[in-house]
């Protein structure tokens, strides 16, 4: 079964990417053809041309990510599993044991990916829905520790929330908001050194909720922040574990931060950490 898996996980995500290149060239072409376009009307051209060129050239660079990030484990999945199919019983029960369970992490990992570029394809195709609802923001988080506290545990970090107001409530679709924080949290994890803490800061602000998530890891340069901030950038590096990742998290943060009428920024200091910021207002349908 593992031999299937990551090939079959390779080829979704070359079918998706190539699609919406295909897709982005499409769109390019037909703006540069229409030439019939009001002089007025040019300017709004030229921007929506700019925006389409700026996602097709995000497209290829996180095709060349995405691809480089699989090429290894599945190089290296395929070469294990002839060996083991060659020669059968060339390895003890307990070596086998811990092939397998590097094999199970390796998908998981690329599983984990095909969901962030579900995520992300989803915004791109403009299939993202808001569905506000009230609740209780301790509930909220409670559910974001559980969702990251495998990859905590993996380096010995403590997720802490610090609760800035009583018992606050916020009203905003909550699947969103739990993805914003688990792409914060587990971008907080990566970059932390293991044994160290990571604090997610709630604070009920007029009109709304401000969540900050705080880590003391190896920080990012004042260069590398103007890529984390821009969302056609795909900022890509490893984390202090050697943690690999597509750069999509904080992309997606944005987005969804924006879907929901927020604000995001976030500050940091190489060697210090960082600190991210989500405003999420209360959303009156």
């Amino acid at each position: 079964m593992h031999v299937y898996i990551l090939p079959a996980i390779l080829l979704i995500i070359i079918a998706v990417l190539v699609f919406y290149l295909l897709k982005g060239n499409r769109e390019i072409q037909s703006l540069k053809q229409n030439n019939n376009i009001a002089v007025s009307d040019c300017s709004a051209l030229e921007k929506q041309l700019e925006s389409y060129q700026k996602k097709d050239e995000a497209t290829d660079r996180f095709f060349a990510i995405v691809t480089h990030d699989l090429r290894g484990p599945i190089g290296n999945t395929g070469s294990i599993l002839q060996t083991m199919l060659d020669n059968p019983g060339i390895y003890d029960e307990e070596t086998n044991i811990e092939i397998l369970t590097a094999l199970k992490d390796t998908s998981k990992q690329s599983l984990e990916l095909i969901n962030t570029l579900s995520q992300w394809s989803r915004i791109q195709r403009k299939k993202t829905k808001v569905h506000p609802e009230p609740f209780v923001v301790q509930d909220l988080i409670e559910n974001v520790i559980a969702k990251t506290k495998e990859k905590a545990v993996h380096k010995n970090i403590t997720i802490s929330p610090v609760y800035n107001s009583p018992n606050p409530t916020l009203t905003t679709d909550i699947k969103l908001a739990s993805d914003i924080l688990c792409h914060l949290v587990i971008n907080a994890i990566k970059y932390s050194h293991p044994g160290t803490e990571v604090k997610i800061y709630i604070s009920e602000e007029k009109g709304g909720v401000q969540f900050h998530v705080e880590d003391n890891g190896i920080g990012i340069s004042e260069a590398n922040m103007k890529k984390v901030m821009n969302k056609y950038d795909f900022f890509h590096t490893y984390g202090t574990d050697n943690e690999k990742g597509p750069g999509l998290g904080i992309t997606i943060v944005m987005e969804y931060t924006e879907m929901l009428q927020g604000k995001f920024h976030a500050e940091s200091k190489m060697e210090e950490g960082s600190d991210f910021f989500v405003l999420l207002p209360n959303i009156v349908s």
